[in-house]
């Protein structure tokens, strides 16, 4: 029993001493060390990249907006009788129609912003007339598609986190052609230049929603392009230079999806303008009024 033991002894002490020396896999000593410097360096980037971009100051914007407006231009009343061009005053029927276009903004710093849009339209004019051809009076319809665009280019002032100042200038401008009957009628070019000022608020309501108003005033001044050739059944009177002044306000709705960099505004504008000198006298309507709700997408680097 006692060699039996001792070779038992024995063999169970080899086995312990092969175990200790037996080298362990490679793997196995890095897995664990391996593990936590890599975790602790990819949060390291992370924390150090959104650090980065919270100290960027500048950003880029560009975005889109559409919506649905109404149009009752100065003209859209005209009045016959001031120019002895018709025996009645009569109204063009223009319903409302879409309005789209291009939005770009610039963030300099945390105090100076630049914005640019453009928006484009086409309205359908129409309306039962008598005019005077001498000697003849012919009733008949007047038709004719009015492209409308509109741009400004705006500076924006920071005042603090819920307000800021913006002032610049705009565009507002149309053409169309009459059409009496069958036959067309030279092009009528409108072209004007505003300046705006005015102030915008930036209100939180929940998280990533806020209510954004804003109102500006408008000086605007319009003429339209000469033509020697014209030709119009309506247009007789002589184009004069317009003066107008006006207000616009606007509120959207506005939600922020961070994650994506994108915002979503969901809103109403309203512009009045009130003519102290007209184009012509044939223009009825004291003001031009633009009026409808608008849904924009903006993504923001």
């Amino acid at each position: 029993m006692k060699p039996l033991s001792s070779i038992s002894a024995a063999c169970i002490a080899g086995l312990v001493l092969f175990a200790l020396v037996m080298p362990i896999p490679a793997e196995a000593q890095q897995k664990k060390p391996a593990k936590q410097p890599a975790k602790q360096q990819k949060i390291y980037e992370v924390k150090k990249k959104t650090e980065a971009d919270t100290k960027r100051q500048w950003h880029v914007s560009v975005g889109f907006r559409v919506g649905c407006f109404w149009w009752q231009p100065v003209w859209q009343k005209y009045v016959a009788k001031e120019v002895n061009n018709g025996v009645d005053n009569f109204t063009y029927k223009m319903g409302p129609n879409a309005i789209f276009g291009p939005m770009l903004g610039f963030t300099i710093n945390d105090r100076w912003a630049l914005s640019w849009n453009f928006q484009y339209g086409r309205y359908v004019a129409d309306a039962r007339a008598l005019l005077y051809f001498s000697p003849f009076l012919i009733p008949g319809k007047i038709h004719f598609v009015v492209q409308k665009m509109d741009s400004d280019l705006l500076a924006l002032v920071t005042l603090s986190k819920y307000a800021r100042l913006f002032f610049g200038p705009r565009y507002q401008g149309y053409r169309y052609n009459e059409k009496f009957l069958f036959v067309k009628s030279t092009p009528v070019v409108y072209h004007s230049i505003a300046m705006g000022f005015g102030c915008a608020f930036t209100v939180p309501i929940a998280a990533g929603f806020y209510f954004l108003p804003n109102v500006s005033m408008v000086g605007l001044v319009g003429w339209e392009e000469k033509n020697p050739y014209k030709i119009s059944y309506t247009l007789k009177s002589e184009a004069a230079i317009a003066g107008a002044i006006g207000v616009n306000g606007q509120m959207d709705f506005g939600y922020y999806i961070a994650q994506a960099g994108v915002t979503v505004n969901l809103g109403f504008r309203i512009q009045y303008l009130y003519y102290i000198k007209k184009v012509r006298d044939s223009y009825g309507n004291k003001g031009d009024l633009f009026f409808g709700p608008g849904l924009a997408v903006i993504y923001t680097y």
